[in-house]
């Protein structure tokens, strides 16, 4: 088996979208236990470069998300801050797209594991909520842009005439 490192990764999603006939099971399995390493937490963010390939950076935001949600146990609790700042830098690099890896960046951002990365170190509340802003205001402004791209222009299914009635 190949060591998890930024590399093989690389190699291992090339290999994977190759050929878009058949999914390779072995190439599959591999990214899949990489994802659950400790290792994937270092190797994600070679990966999450402009850099990369659509599909090396898709793939490294969504081991993200994975070991955000699934696997946040396996972080100290002083590297916190530091994994928090890593997330919100990564979410501003990709602002402008690609929207696959975006989305999948603002849904770490979104989850509740992210908001304990961001709670108050030593009672400093300030800091908990300008996070917390920080991180509605860029769900926010996704779902703001992806709005404006929509031609029904409704919210949560009523119509913007209506809507306009009631500002």
């Amino acid at each position: 088996m190949m060591e998890f490192t930024a590399e093989n990764v690389i190699a291992a999603v090339h290999e994977f979208y190759r050929t878009s006939e058949k999914v390779n099971p072995e190439c599959h399995e591999w990214l899949r236990s990489c994802q659950s390493s400790r290792e994937a937490w270092n190797i994600v963010w070679p990966l999450l470069q402009p850099s990369q390939t659509v599909n090396v950076q898709f793939t490294a935001s969504n081991i993200l998300l994975n070991k955000v949600t699934r696997n946040l146990s396996e972080i100290q609790l002083e590297d916190y801050g530091g994994l928090k700042d890593n997330i919100v830098a990564a979410v501003a690099r990709f602002v402008n797209g690609p929207a696959v890896v975006l989305t999948r960046l603002e849904l770490t951002v979104s989850t509740k594991e992210f908001l304990i990365l961001s709670l108050p170190y030593k009672h400093k509340c300030n800091r908990f909520g300008l996070d917390f802003f920080l991180a509605r205001s860029i769900y926010s402004q996704h779902n703001r842009r992806d709005m404006a791209k929509s031609s029904r222009r409704s919210w949560h299914g009523i119509p913007a005439a209506k809507l306009s009635r009631c500002s």
